[in-house]
């Protein structure tokens, strides 16, 4: 991660910001956050200092190149269209391990997938509540805002504990807002 850092600091001016409390290294946590670009894991990986897989689509597999990165990046593999049992028991073994004393984190987009437009978000996706509700662990929110001067803002939330009386939709959206609040992104419309 060393590398990838030393990369991206060259290329860009990164700025991280805690919104609240830090996140505490002995906590594990679903890292959730807004998907602007293929940079996005190597960067929340590389300057959120916690050890963390990313849940990654099986297309991104597909590629040769692209599949020996993202396994660099500690990768779990999801077939939307197939989910099975076997990767929420992926991810929930990473959510449980303990790696030189950090707890080990999982990491997903709530678009769950990269957004079009790049002043505002995409519609949110219920996969992060859900598994932060299988799973029991709280979500950190994250916002990633790429300026016009090769900057790139990382602003990490303070963690919160699903609501597990809301309905998935409905704490799918509060999600996507506190991460809208982060990157200063604007709502979709409710479809």
């Amino acid at each position: 991660m060393a590398l990838t850092r030393l990369f991206f600091s060259f290329k860009y001016k990164v700025k991280i910001e805690y919104i609240g409390e830090k996140p505490k290294k002995d906590t594990h946590y679903l890292v959730v956050s807004n998907h602007r670009s293929m940079n996005d894991p190597p960067i929340i990986a590389s300057f959120i200092d916690m050890p963390m897989a990313f849940i990654a689509k099986k297309e991104l597999f597909s590629n040769l190149f692209s599949a020996f990165v993202i396994s660099l990046h500690s990768a779990i593999l999801i077939d939307r269209e197939n989910t099975k049992k076997s990767t929420f028991d992926m991810t929930k073994k990473a959510l449980k391990t303990k790696r030189f004393g950090k707890a080990w984190n999982s990491s997903i987009f709530i678009e769950g997938t990269r957004s079009k437009d790049p002043n505002f978000m995409g519609q949110p996706n219920n996969g992060a509540i859900f598994i932060a509700r299988i799973n029991k662990v709280p979500i950190l929110p994250v916002g990633i805002t790429y300026t016009d001067n090769k900057e790139i803002i990382i602003r990490v939330g303070e963690a919160f504990d699903v609501d597990r009386s809301q309905e998935l939709d409905e704490a799918a959206w509060d999600c996507l807002e506190r991460i809208s609040k982060l990157c200063d992104h604007g709502m979709p419309l409710r479809s």
